[in-house]
């Protein structure tokens, strides 16, 4: 929902493998420097109903505001571990 970056960067939505691994990128979004309310990102595909996602903040290592996973890398905690964030799809009950 909100964003506060320091310096601009990509905000990514990937899927999350049965072992918790990243899966595939569904979509990405470059964001400026500051604060972003109701951050939203534009998929590729859409998700799965009862599925779990990660959102994973890259950094624009091109400087060129052009998504490229190979040159923008996902910001790292002191510990080498990628930060992240996790949000859940809902279920149809129908389905």
């Amino acid at each position: 929902q909100r964003a506060v970056l320091s310096q601009p960067r990509w905000i990514v939505v990937r899927e999350m493998q049965e072992n918790k691994d990243m899966g595939n990128i569904l979509g990405a979004r470059w964001f400026p420097a500051g604060t972003h309310e109701h951050v939203t990102v534009e998929l590729l595909r859409g998700t799965t109903g009862g599925e779990e996602y990660y959102v994973i903040v890259f950094a624009d290592g091109g400087a060129d505001k052009r998504f490229d996973h190979n040159v923008d890398k996902p910001l790292i905690d002191a510990s080498g571990n990628v930060i992240r964030a996790t949000f859940s799809t809902v279920a149809n009950p129908g389905s």
